[in-house]
């Protein structure tokens, strides 16, 4: 694969990567540095705007307001990484006395097993499945944290759209994910993959640190606007092709 690639780079522009540990698997696979541009995904904020009082999501599945709600919306794969999620908030449980709830949003293969463990683990009361949902919006506004468990990302529409939303964010450090979420920006935390003292110990921070959690929300909102804001994604992508035109 590599070789082809080398013999291929040579007819290439330039190429296009969403996030830098993109760029840096293009290279190992053959392909020049010297043509590779990072262009971030984009959002248009303004579509995410709103206020908590929006959304039904709490009235849905009575939750009070002072409820510490988190929001996990991927499909049930085994890429996507809920047995370790559910793994960690059963030992988030066994970290602190503060009520909370996770909220499972979306379906697939691996929906009834997930469905199977959080009843072993006795997480009745505090993991709630949703099924597939067309409102993501309205997940967002009734949520207070984001939470991202997968294996394998390039660069997460969800998480930016959770961002823009005005949501902090937990995320595997795995692909892009650390272009988006890192301590300049200050949105949230990156935690291992598939270690759940990892991750349930950045939950209890968001859960027992309301001043920290406010500072992520706000820096959430500031970090789209700064980096995955829609129309400099455009033009990010406008300059790439002038570069391949002017070669």
């Amino acid at each position: 694969t590599r070789l082809s690639n080398r013999i291929l780079d040579r007819r290439q522009d330039q190429i296009i990567a969403v996030c830098n540990r993109g760029r840096d698997q293009l290279i190992a696979n053959g392909w020049s540095g010297e043509r590779i541009r990072v262009v971030f995904n984009g959002v248009d904020p303004a579509a995410w705007a709103g206020s908590r009082e929006e959304s039904t999501l709490r009235q849905e599945l009575g939750l009070e307001e002072t409820r510490f709600v988190m929001l996990c919306a991927s499909r049930f794969a085994d890429d996507k990484g809920h047995r370790y999620l559910l793994d960690s908030v059963k030992r988030l449980t066994e970290r602190t006395k503060i009520p909370f709830t996770l909220v499972l949003a979306g379906d697939g293969p691996l929906l009834a097993p997930a469905q199977k463990q959080a009843e072993e683990l006795g997480l009745g009361d505090c993991v709630r499945f949703i099924g597939f949902r067309k409102d993501i919006k309205n997940l967002y506004k009734g949520a207070d944290l984001y939470v991202n468990s997968s294996r394998h990302e390039a660069l997460s529409f969800l998480i930016i759209e959770a961002m823009a939303a005005g949501l902090p964010v937990i995320a595997t450090d795995m692909g892009g994910n650390s272009d988006i979420v890192n301590d300049q920006a200050g949105c949230g935390l990156l935690v291992e993959y598939y270690n759940p003292d990892s991750m349930s110990a950045a939950m209890q921070r968001f859960l027992e640190d309301p001043a920290f959690a406010a500072r992520c929300r706000e820096n959430a909102e500031k970090t789209v606007q700064e980096k995955f804001e829609i129309h400099k994604m455009i033009q990010a992508t406008y300059e790439v092709y002038q570069a391949a035109l002017n070669r």
